[in-house]
């Protein structure tokens, strides 16, 4: 059994879905794009990540849809132990999920006072200010011509 093959069938499983059509209008693809991709056993993870994104609503684990393996199965695999606790397991699944900087960013907001995560809080939550008008477009020259614009000019 291919890879696609047995990602569909933990999907299927997964969702409580009967179908290819299902599972494809619900990965937001046409059946035709959905057997081809089967054909070529490249099962759609984009399609399966955004969904889970789209969806929270749907107990999607998809860790477990494309590989077999859930988080903890992985880490206790990687560390041959079982996690010791929730935010153990937590952190070692956001390492896979967050860039670099971003587990950074996680790092030092935990090790923040209560007063530096307000202030982190405030300013990331901030709206970006409108450009004033000195920074919009400048135009300049003789009766309003806008370099790159058609301009038709008749003489009298």
């Amino acid at each position: 059994m291919g890879n696609f093959q047995a990602a569909l069938l933990r999907l299927k499983e997964h969702l409580g879905l009967e179908t290819d059509k299902e599972v494809a209008e619900l990965l937001g693809m046409t059946v035709k794009a959905f057997t081809a991709r089967k054909a070529r056993d490249s099962f759609p993870e984009e399609k399966l990540r955004a969904l889970a994104q789209r969806r929270p609503d749907l107990p999607i684990d998809v860790d477990y849809v494309l590989t077999g393996e859930t988080v903890r199965m992985r880490y206790e695999r990687e560390h041959q132990r079982s996690p010791a606790s929730i935010q153990e397991l937590t952190s070692y699944a956001m390492r896979d999920a967050l860039g670099p900087d971003e587990m950074e960013l996680v790092e030092l907001f935990r090790a923040a006072s209560l007063e530096q995560k307000m202030k982190a809080v405030a300013i990331l939550s901030a709206k970006p200010k409108p450009p004033s008008p000195s920074q919009g477009i400048k135009v300049s020259g003789r009766e309003n011509r806008v370099a790159g614009r058609d301009y038709n000019e008749t003489k009298e």
